[in-house]
């Protein structure tokens, strides 16, 4: 059976540690890793923002109802770069849609037709 001198504050499901006082802040390395998650997601989110609505700006240029992140080209360096963010910002994708304000990821265009 664990004692009581291995609860700590990271590990307590509440957040209370009865062995610390109330007013004790976090280790510096939670705190530290706090900052750096907020800033992962700042950086997630406004980058989707900025990708999607350049990409919304290009497909009504085109005349397309979906989104390509980048300009299409013939080769398999954009379709690499494409389909990473299509994956990569799938999630935000998915809430975009379901609130109205964003459009599906398209594919490919075909590009010999002959």
């Amino acid at each position: 059976m664990l004692s009581a001198s291995f609860i700590c504050w990271p590990c307590d499901p509440m957040g209370v540690n009865p062995y610390q006082p109330p007013d004790a802040q976090p280790p510096r390395r939670v705190r530290r890793l706090r900052v750096f998650l907020a800033a992962l997601l700042v950086i997630y989110l406004t980058s989707y923002a900025g990708l999607s609505r350049h990409g919304f700006a290009k497909s009504d240029a085109i005349g397309l109802t979906g989104l390509w992140f980048f300009t299409p080209e013939d080769g398999t360096g954009w379709r690499r770069l494409h389909y990473t963010c299509v994956v990569l910002f799938l999630p935000l994708i998915a809430i975009d849609n379901l609130i109205g304000t964003g459009r599906p990821p398209v594919n490919e265009p075909i590009w010999d037709l002959d």
